[in-house]
């Protein structure tokens, strides 16, 4: 999932990051600790070379190319440091850690006035966490997995589009720990049953 968001970030296939100075790309955890321990190490692997890593700023900037922001939302107060950003893409890694209020409210920053950038929300996230009921409801409950839901509507005289999907996925599926680790799903099965 953490090499898929970074990958995400990119704007893969067209790869905005690399060329477009005008994607602008917000990657969310509850805590700044929580993005050191995952995604800011796997873009340090996957990017170096490439950008330049702030680490006062906490963001990789691409030389006359895009920028990706790393950020949290710690407590309900901090949604608000967002208010007068604007990006392309924002992406929350483990989504059940974020209340929906919290998600909905970073719809306000997804804009941009490129027209060849379509913007978009990505999230990644295991089953539990304070937002679990919220987001099995929202992309899980009454959705066939691997199928795109599309809302159409007219929002001031214009044609407005967006989708959602459900792509599940197992422990079983990462062939990589499968192969190199074979008894983490054993360590999984020490687990309660709901875990």
């Amino acid at each position: 999932k953490t090499d898929g968001l970074a990958i995400a970030a990119t704007g893969a296939p067209e790869n905005h990051l690399f060329i477009n100075p005008r994607w602008k790309v917000l990657i969310l955890r509850r805590t700044f600790p929580e993005l050191e321990r995952t995604l800011i190490l796997r873009t340090q692997a996957l990017f170096s070379g490439i950008g330049k890593y702030d680490h006062n700023k906490h963001r990789w900037v691409f030389p006359g190319a895009g920028l990706l922001q790393f950020g949290h939302i710690q407590n309900d107060d901090d949604m608000v440091k967002y208010q007068s950003d604007e990006y392309s893409m924002i992406i929350f890694d483990e989504l059940t850690h974020f209340k929906e209020r919290m998600y909905l409210y970073l719809f306000s920053r997804l804009r941009t006035t490129d027209p060849t950038i379509r913007c978009k929300i990505k999230a990644a996230t295991n089953p539990g966490g304070i937002g679990h009921s919220w987001v099995k409801k929202r992309f899980i409950d009454g959705f066939e997995p691997m199928k795109f839901y599309y809302e159409r509507k007219v929002i001031a005289g214009q044609p407005v589009e967006w989708s959602r999907t459900y792509i599940p996925a197992s422990v079983f599926d990462n062939q990589y720990l499968m192969k190199n680790n074979p008894n983490y799903v054993m360590n999984l099965m020490q687990l309660p049953e709901v875990e």
